[in-house]
């Protein structure tokens, strides 16, 4: 793999965790507040916390890629 590639990869990968990190607080915040608005019902914040969470285990499958590619095994 390409040096470029790596880097767009990290790159990727750093930015979809961290997106789903924060969308995860996001989701959290709607779920254990007491106003009501148009995502302030029960399943929508859990559908998208669940969203969230693939988001994040999906960034860090890519930095594992990222650093086995690195060490070359």
């Amino acid at each position: 793999m390409s040096a470029l590639a790596l880097v767009g990869l990290t790159i990727l990968s750093v930015a979809l965790l961290l997106s789903g990190l924060l969308f995860g607080a996001v989701c959290l915040s709607v779920l254990y507040s007491n106003r009501r608005h148009m995502l302030a019902d029960q399943f929508a914040p859990l559908i998208l916390l669940m969203f969230s969470v693939l988001m994040v285990v999906v960034g860090c499958h890519g930095l594992r890629g990222v650093s086995t590619a690195l060490v070359g095994s």
